[in-house]
């Protein structure tokens, strides 16, 4: 794991994130923020009062959805953006999930839970990438998602789901039917 060794260069006196925040004090960039994979040393981003946004990524997904009780309330608190990459596992969670290899499979080893998915989000009209982009794109709390298109393909397949999102009822549906806690969307009231 690299992420300790990368919040030294980012939290180090120069270092990168001193490099961003005078940029932004000179008007080159906007906003600052970093990502790793790592929720606490995100945390301590947020925490310092020096970042704008921060970057998760396999956190918040239908099969792992740590970001949102260990970093979202956080950011939310601080008035930090967050940015969801890896809504879709890294290719674990679409349709075609079986015929790819990835070091990710611990997360689902023998593909149970993706197979269940995908014949839930068959059930609802939708694919599994499509259930698995709207759960990011429904959060509120997220401002932005990243899809991870790695082909014209993924791309067409995003645009797709951008175009006809799952309605916002499907999402206690999945929590009730599979347990997996429904995105917040704000018509919940403050987010827990």
């Amino acid at each position: 794991e690299t992420d300790a060794e990368d919040a030294d260069v980012l939290f180090e006196p120069g270092g990168a994130l001193d490099t961003g925040l005078r940029l932004k004090d000179e008007g080159v960039v906007g906003a600052v923020g970093f990502g790793l994979r790592d929720l606490s040393l995100l945390r301590a981003g947020i925490q310092s009062g020096r970042i704008d946004a921060v970057l998760t990524y396999l956190a918040f997904t239908l099969l792992d959805q740590t970001a949102s009780m260990e970093l979202f309330p956080t950011a939310a608190a601080h008035g930090v953006r967050v940015i969801n990459g890896s809504p879709l596992g890294m290719g674990l969670l679409v349709d075609d999930f079986d015929q790819r290899k990835s070091y990710l499979e611990h997360m689902d080893p023998d593909g149970a839970r993706r197979r269940k998915l995908r014949r839930w989000a068959h059930e609802k009209g939708l694919t599994l990438q499509a259930l698995a982009l709207g759960y990011s794109l429904a959060d509120k709390r997220i401002a932005m998602t990243l899809t991870g298109s790695r082909s014209r393909q993924d791309v067409e397949e995003a645009l797709a789901c951008l175009a006809a999102p799952p309605p916002q009822e499907l999402w206690k549906e999945l929590e009730s039917d599979l347990g997996i806690p429904a995105p917040w969307t704000g018509l919940e009231g403050r987010p827990s």
